[in-house]
């Protein structure tokens, strides 16, 4: 053996796949990976995570705090003008849920 060849044994040639004892890739079994939805301002369609039903979301609209603040700037500055937020889709929460468990799904703001 030569002081600078420390391995006796010859490299495989090119193309032999080496074999080594490595274990199996741990994978997550049953669990399944969904996109997620951005949901807008009027219904969509997806799948319910909660019953895996393929649905058409149903929507609420509730006003939110920007809708409150609005509504209180208007009432200071033009107090007949101070209910326009509250008819204004835009200026509240959309919220979506699945009509088959009512799972609430997501907020379009």
């Amino acid at each position: 053996m030569d002081k600078y060849n420390l391995v006796d044994d010859p490299p495989p040639p090119y193309g032999a796949v080496p074999t080594a004892n490595v274990p199996p890739p741990i994978g997550l079994a049953g669990i399944q990976v969904r996109p997620i939805v951005n949901f807008g301002p009027i219904n969509q369609h997806c799948v319910c995570p909660n019953c895996h039903a393929d649905i058409m979301t149903t929507v609420t609209i509730r006003p939110n705090f920007r809708t409150h603040a609005l509504a209180a700037f208007l009432c200071i500055f033009c107090c007949p003008c101070m209910c326009v937020p509250y008819l204004v889709d835009s200026c509240q929460n959309i919220d979506h849920h699945c009509p088959s468990c009512n799972a609430y799904l997501g907020t379009y703001s």
